[in-house]
C-alpha cells in the first residue's frame, strides 16, 4: 500500500478545560512508529504541529492521535482523520481533565483452566482517562521476564499488542511450544497508563489435557 509522507502539512487544534478555560503551556506530542514531534500550547490554548517532521509514512484514512499533558496529572486527547494528502481537524478542541485511575484488565482469557496445549493468552487493558502505556508494560512468566517496556525479551512466547484506540490495548500471547499436561502457568503483570497510574495483577491458569475417566 502506498504511503503518504506529509511533507507540509501542518495541524491547529486547541485545548480547554471542562470549565471551558484556557490551557496554556500544555506539552502536545505525536509518536508514530518511534518517531515524535513535540510542541507547548501558547497562551490562547492553541498549538500547531507539522506532521512532515514526523518523517514517517500515513496510509490515507490513517487516524492520529494527539496528546497532551500539563501540570500534576491533567492530560487531553484529540484526533484528525488523514485523507487524500490533508489533515482533517475530527476534534477541534478537547477537554482535559484528572487522570488518578489506573488502568483495568476487563479480559483475560484463558481463565483458570484450559484443554489447549497451545492456549494463546490474549489480555484487553482499558484506560478512561490518558490510556494505557505500551512501554510500560511488564511480564514475567515464573519469574522469567516475557515483556520488559512493552518489549518481548525471550522465545516462550510470540508476542502481539494492538491499541484498537488509545483507550484500549489488545495484548496476544502464543506459546511458541505446547504444554504439557497439568502444566500451571503464572503470569505476574504490570502496566501503567501515560500519566503513571499503575496497575498491578498476576494471573493463573492450569493446563489440563486428560478428559474424566468413567468407572462402572
Amino acid at each position: 500500500m502506498l504511503k503518504i509522507i506529509f511533507a507540509q502539512t501542518k495541524i491547529l487544534l486547541k485545548f480547554i478545560e471542562k470549565s471551558a478555560g484556557r490551557v496554556a503551556g500544555y506539552d502536545v506530542f505525536i509518536r508514530k512508529n518511534g518517531a515524535e514531534i513535540r510542541t507547548v500550547t501558547n497562551n490562547t490554548g492553541f498549538f500547531q504541529l507539522n506532521l512532515g517532521n514526523l518523517n514517517a509514512g500515513f496510509d490515507n484514512g490513517d487516524i492520529v492521535f494527539i496528546e497532551a499533558q500539563g501540570e500534576g496529572t491533567y492530560y487531553g486527547q484529540a484526533y484528525i482523520m488523514l485523507a487524500g494528502g490533508t489533515a482533517t481537524q475530527s476534534v477541534p478542541t478537547i477537554s482535559v481533565a484528572v487522570d488518578d485511575v489506573p488502568p483495568e484488565m476487563p479480559v483475560c482469557r484463558p481463565s483458570v483452566t484450559t484443554n489447549n496445549n497451545l492456549a494463546p493468552v490474549e489480555l484487553h487493558f482499558t484506560d478512561i482517562g490518558s490510556g494505557p502505556e505500551l512501554n510500560s508494560l511488564n511480564i514475567t512468566s515464573d519469574g522469567i521476564p516475557v515483556i520488559v517496556n512493552g518489549v518481548a525479551t525471550n522465545t516462550l512466547f510470540d508476542v502481539q499488542s494492538q491499541f484498537d484506540s488509545p483507550n484500549s490495548l489488545w495484548l496476544t500471547l502464543q506459546p511458541q511450544n505446547p504444554y504439557a499436561h497439568g502444566t500451571v502457568i503464572e503470569l505476574d503483570i504490570s502496566i501503567s497508563d501515560k500519566i503513571g497510574n499503575e496497575f498491578l495483577t498476576t494471573i493463573l491458569f492450569i493446563v489440563n489435557l486428560i478428559a474424566p475417566a468413567i468407572t462402572l
